[in-house]
């Protein structure tokens, strides 16, 4: 999922990377499974929020890991995903609400 990313590297400064531990308030952490952040992290736990965070559910997971994601959204990231590897949906989660997005293309980002 990181590697959707790579082409806009550049461009943006948009820097992926997996499972980083975010630092949200005191004593809540979280792991996105993708973090897009514009710029390298400076630190190894950032308490800022990612520009993208992403959860990939595993066979075990529900949906209510898309609520979990509702956090990042409280900690100012711009965008929150939730896709289902199995369904292959993409869970976009922003301002308005949670949405269906068929493909990344619709996610909202722009090259």
């Amino acid at each position: 999922m990181s590697a959707v990313f790579v082409p806009y590297r550049k461009r943006h400064s948009w820097f992926p990377s997996i499972n980083v531990s975010h630092v949200l308030r005191s004593g809540l952490i979280r792991v996105p499974d993708v973090s897009v952040h514009q710029g390298k992290p400076t630190m190894p736990y950032p308490n800022y929020p990612p520009y993208v965070a992403i959860a990939v559910l595993s066979p075990d997971d529900s949906m209510e890991v898309a609520g979990e994601m509702g956090q990042y959204q409280k900690f100012d990231a711009a965008h929150a995903w939730t896709v289902d590897p199995e369904l292959q949906p993409l869970y976009l989660l922003d301002s308005d609400g949670l949405h269906l997005g068929a493909v990344v293309a619709d996610s909202g980002l722009r090259n």
